[in-house]
């Protein structure tokens, strides 16, 4: 079986590392057609420059809902499956999460249709939790029958257990994020304040994006003394970085979209064997994440209770050891490249004899 991996290359996008990586040990073979260009008309023509049809699945790769119509014109003649790798919805993401767009607005109508549009051209979509397969099938009139769940994962070769390179006594917290609202950035900041006593804990916080510039500005507001922030760092370097941590940070906001998704920056975490603090939401429970036994989850909007966790983790070496390990041990059995590509190849092999 052969799959055409269809979309925009994102230098730093984990998730088609993920599956290319998981299907090929999986015994998949794997082609690309993907483009640099972001403007549609040239993305378009590039697409349709490369495009080869003797394969057996397109894959549109997330981000790729505004890809799915040329990929179905091009397989027009062809009886080839298409397979969208959704990941989230548009919609959801810039109306209701990021609310950069008005729900009314002419913006917010054109995503929805893009969405709905490209849910409906592709003969399978892939989400990463269940809850966000519910989100589809209500939001977007979706068939149940039609949706798949595959988490995000990490890819197990770059993201590895390492011992640390720093150790000067600071008990180190580290976050890797765009900064985007469901991240809960704010309540990170709150939470370092909080900890401003214990003098040797520190946070590091890596990334830019939307709340970025409120979280600067709340950080110098409350005087946070005990938190520094890097500027976004080449995939390839986050291990360098994450292996320094003695905790990593998940995701902590308010939006409905925040208890639906497991981010990329958990999975890492588990993958190098780092405790992970995180949101206690739906879709941690439906990863596997249990408290205290393989990750610490804390209540969501409460810097108080993210605090507490990496106090905790902190003074208890045991602890935070145990839940280190155990958060290796789920990554291991749910969450690598070849068990999430044996998962896809499931998917596809239900696909393909119907082509």
């Amino acid at each position: 079986m052969k799959v055409l991996f269809f979309g925009v290359y994102d230098p730093a996008g984990s998730r088609p590392r993920v599956l290319v990586k998981g299907l090929a040990l999986n015994g998949i073979e794997v082609a690309h057609c993907r483009t640099t260009a972001r403007r549609l008309p040239f993305a378009y023509l590039d697409l349709m420059r490369q495009f080869e049809g003797n394969v057996d699945v397109v894959l549109v790769c997330t981000p790729g809902q505004h890809l799915v119509p040329i990929a179905r014109w091009l397989v027009r003649h062809k009886r080839i499956p298409i397979i969208l790798d959704a990941m989230y919805s548009e919609y959801d993401t810039y109306v209701n999460d990021r609310r950069t767009v008005w729900q009314y607005s002419v913006g917010a109508l054109r995503y929805y249709a893009i969405d709905r549009l490209s849910c409906h051209l592709a003969d399978t979509v892939i989400v990463d939790t269940d809850l966000n397969a519910r989100y589809f099938q209500h939001t977007f009139r979706m068939p149940p029958a039609r949706m798949r769940r595959i988490f995000v994962g990490s890819d197990d070769e770059v993201f590895v257990p390492l011992p640390k390179s720093e150790d000067d006594g600071t008990f180190r917290v580290g976050f890797v994020g765009g900064f985007i609202p469901l991240q809960g950035v704010n309540y990170i900041v709150q939470a370092a304040k909080i900890l401003e006593r214990e003098e040797d804990v520190h946070f590091f916080l890596v990334g830019a994006g939307q709340t970025y510039p409120a979280a600067i500005e709340l950080a110098a507001r409350l005087n946070v003394r005990n938190i520094t922030f890097h500027p976004w760092m080449a995939y390839e370097s986050l291990p360098g970085f994450l292996k320094n941590s003695d905790v990593c940070l998940g995701i902590f906001g308010d939006s409905d979209k925040a208890k639906r998704v497991i981010p990329t920056k958990a999975f890492d975490a588990l993958a190098m064997a780092k405790p992970l603090v995180t949101g206690d939401s739906p879709a941690a429970k439906e990863a596997g994440f249990k408290d205290r036994e393989n990750a610490f989850l804390v209540e969501m909007q409460n810097p108080s209770a993210i605090a507490r966790a990496i106090l905790e983790a902190k003074s208890n070496n045991e602890l935070r050891q145990h839940v280190a390990e155990q958060g290796h041990r789920l990554f291991k059995q749910r969450f690598t490249p070849k068990v999430i590509g044996a998962t896809l190849k499931a998917v596809l092999e239900e696909l393909a004899p119907r082509a």
